[in-house]
């Protein structure tokens, strides 16, 4: 069975931020993806300490959170999503973040848009970002 894949979207005053993950019955995968509103500059930010910080206060983190995209599993997929997700709807966080993103990105090291759409993880075509299009077979799970 293939695994699906979900989207939720965040939209700031200076960036996007994008939560990407899978879930089904094969490997699964977690990302965190940032993209700056003015200049459409795109990185992963998963493994920044600004977001495994926000998904977990364990003093230990799993290996796999070392890594740009988290390969995890399906329930570790789901879980870090429904962890992540209230914690930027909440505004404070996520000016938090911005700021911190802002002050990164002066740094550089972020990917163009035109590259890193190169490398996508997912096939946009089966991304389930969309619940009002769903059946009642592949409805998302709401946050």
């Amino acid at each position: 069975m293939k695994n699906k894949q979900h989207l939720k979207s965040f939209e700031g005053d200076l960036f996007y931020i994008d939560i990407i993950w899978t879930t089904g019955d094969k490997p699964a995968m977690f990302e965190v993806r940032a993209t700056n509103a003015d200049t459409d500059v795109t990185t992963t930010i998963t493994n920044q300490s600004v977001i495994v910080r926000m998904i977990t206060n364990a003093k230990k983190t799993p290996s796999y959170m070392k890594e740009e995209i988290w390969n995890c599993t399906s329930a570790d997929a789901d879980a870090l999503a429904k962890k992540i997700i209230p914690l930027l709807s909440q505004e404070s966080n996520f000016q938090q973040l911005e700021e911190y993103l802002e002050s990164n990105l002066k740094n550089g090291g972020w990917d163009s848009d035109d590259t890193f759409d190169d490398e996508l993880i997912f096939d946009e075509n089966d991304l389930d970002d969309d619940p009002l299009f769903d059946d009642e077979e592949t409805k998302e799970d709401q946050f």
